[in-house]
């Protein structure tokens, strides 16, 4: 074997292991809930866990503010009414 061939065969064992630490990497996923409840008016504050998320519109003209707003997936974002607002 000469020296062009070794290099050759040192890259592509390099280029294959670079591949498989790629495919085994975990994947990151986007924000799984909304985050920053910054403000709001007629809406509580959010409750639940670190996959479902529920507010509750107290009243007519409700607004809320969040920093980031994303729902991944397998994930529940719930807007509730007890106040007999509407849909």
């Amino acid at each position: 074997m000469n020296h062009k061939t070794s290099s050759r065969d040192l890259k592509l064992r390099a280029l294959s292991l670079g591949i498989a630490a790629a495919l085994a990497a975990p994947i990151v996923s986007a924000q799984s809930l909304p985050s920053g409840f910054v403000d709001a008016t007629n809406v509580t504050a959010p409750t639940g866990d670190a996959t479902n998320m529920t507010v509750n519109v107290t009243g007519p003209r409700a607004y809320a503010e969040w920093g980031s707003f994303d729902v991944g997936t397998g994930n529940s974002f719930t807007v509730t009414s007890d106040a007999g607002v509407g849909n």
